[in-house]
């Protein structure tokens, strides 16, 4: 038996991970494995028969300079085992790593005799499934819907079936089964857009959270691959993380659910009922109001860059990773002027400190703050109306008018942004509680957005810039229009009199 580093042995500290690899026969599962632990995946490779719990490990450890491998070449011995240098990880990998690393176990089902039936053994549970297929095979890619179906039917029965989905104790709530598609071919992967639009359509209604190409023989898109899969058994504990937050009973009032007993106390606030907390069951958006304000406290959706959501985070993670998310903008205007109400924010403000931006903003935040059915986040006028009661005190509901959407790539964050529009034609502007350091201040809308009168200014994209500039055009015009039909009523009924 070859000497093993001791740095690969399994190490109770790192968090422990089961990554399941499935696929039809020849598709190239075995050789993309040795790929991803650094062996020669020239052929022959003999066919995987059955299940093969021995493919190797993949340790990925911040404390850990140098990517090494050590293979056992007798059967029998310590399988193949790989540690990722902190060079070979992208840095919004880094932030997402637990500080003791993660070490990932791959398994393997061959996908010949029988293979397609065979089951994990009782008692195993996986955490990840990477689903391959044959670019050149349809039969292949078709067959991946049976693999996600087969092996995300038994990891919902082997974590206790529909208790877990509304676990009694909020600290149980489990980890949903991270799904990766990755096509493989032998030679360089030449990418048909019709195969490439079936994937991406199956991975959209199949809840996959990355879908990609690799060449098994040239090793291209291989890297990729195995970092997509080590992110999404990663995402999907963070996931589970903000559940386990979300179902506990802190962070609920016991106001929230609870009914009130006019006839035997005289308190109004007198709880009759039990906490949410002990009734697991009940859909908890409808407290998302009540909870606390904190940044680590709120969820948001998170966006792929086609824009499409595939899980929810806690806010604060969103902007030290980057990753995308809903907000909302509101602009105070003044049509009659041009004018704009710009703010400047606080230093202490989660997005634009110490910077000129909107005169408010916020994010669109999961659970909806009204009980008017189950919805997986708030609508967009919603989290405009509630961040104009948070950050400015202001009570009445205003009429507020949404103008455009636009992708905002700023190095603070990356948002999806609804902006909406307030005028006060017939009322004054309400009077503002801003923070200490905070002021506001009238300006026309040009010089926000085509003059360079603020050193400090928000970052503002190009669509985000000549969508404001034609939209506030057209208000100004029409606001004279409107101003000169006006005046010759008046003339026409002076002349009257």
């Amino acid at each position: 038996q070859d000497s093993v580093d001791p740095h690969f042995c399994a190490c109770t500290m790192r968090m422990s991970k089961t990554v399941l690899v499935c696929g039809t026969q020849g598709c190239g599962k075995t050789s993309l494995i040795r790929s991803f632990l650094g062996l020669s995946s020239e052929p022959p490779i003999p066919a995987t028969i059955g299940l093969d719990e021995d493919c190797g490990r993949i340790i990925v450890d911040p404390s850990l300079d140098d990517g090494e491998v050590t293979a056992s070449t007798k059967t029998g011995t310590t399988p193949p085992c790989r540690a990722l240098a902190i060079s070979e990880i992208p840095a919004e990998l880094r932030v997402m790593l637990p500080a003791e690393g993660l070490e990932l176990e791959i398994l393997e089902i061959g996908g010949g005799r029988g293979g397609h039936l065979r089951s994990l053994p009782r008692g195993k549970n996986i955490d990840g499934l990477l689903l391959c297929y044959d670019t050149v095979n349809k039969s292949s890619f078709r067959q991946t819907a049976h693999f996600q179906m087969l092996h995300s039917t038994q990891k919902h029965f082997a974590q206790g079936g529909a208790a877990s989905a509304a676990p009694s104790d909020a600290s149980t709530a489990p980890c949903k089964l991270a799904t990766v598609l990755v096509g493989l071919s032998v030679n360089t992967p030449v990418i048909d857009p019709e195969r490439s639009q079936e994937a991406d359509a199956f991975s959209v209604s199949g809840g996959i959270r990355h879908s990609a190409f690799a060449s098994v023989g040239t090793k291209e898109g291989v890297q990729e691959v195995m970092l997509a899969l080590i992110t999404a058994v990663l995402e999907a504990e963070e996931e589970a993380e903000v559940e386990r937050r979300l179902a506990l009973p802190s962070a609920f009032p016991a106001e929230a659910w609870s009914l009130q007993d006019y006839r035997s106390s005289k308190e109004v606030n007198f709880v009759m009922t039990s906490p949410p907390g002990e009734r697991p069951f009940e859909p908890k958006e409808i407290c998302a109001e009540k909870m606390e304000p904190s940044s680590a406290k709120r969820v948001v959706e998170v966006f792929d860059e086609r824009g499409i959501p595939y899980g929810v985070k806690p806010l604060a993670t969103c902007l030290a990773n980057g990753l995308l998310h809903r907000a909302v903008h509101v602009w105070f205007c003044d049509p009659s002027t041009g004018g704009l109400l710009i703010r400047r924010y606080s230093r202490w403000a989660r997005k634009l400190a110490s910077q000129w931006g909107p005169s408010c903003c916020g994010e669109v935040l999961c659970y909806s703050s009204d009980a008017k059915g189950l919805r997986p986040a708030e609508s967009c006028a919603e989290a405009a109306d509630r961040s104009l009661r948070e950050q400015f005190g202001l009570s009445s509901r205003f009429s507020l008018e949404f103008w455009f959407s636009a992708r905002s790539r700023g190095s603070d964050a990356q948002e999806l942004i609804d902006v909406f529009i307030a005028s006060f034609p017939d009322t004054p502007v309400p009077s503002l509680k801003l923070e200490r350091d905070e002021e506001v201040e009238w300006v026309h809308f040009l010089d926000v957005f085509s003059g360079n009168q603020y050193s400090s200014l928000f970052h503002i994209d190009e669509t985000y810039r000549a969508s404001m500039i034609q939209k506030m055009r057209a208000r100004i015009l029409h606001a004279d229009i409107q101003t000169r039909s006006n005046e010759t009523a008046r003339s026409e009924l002076t002349k009257g009199r």
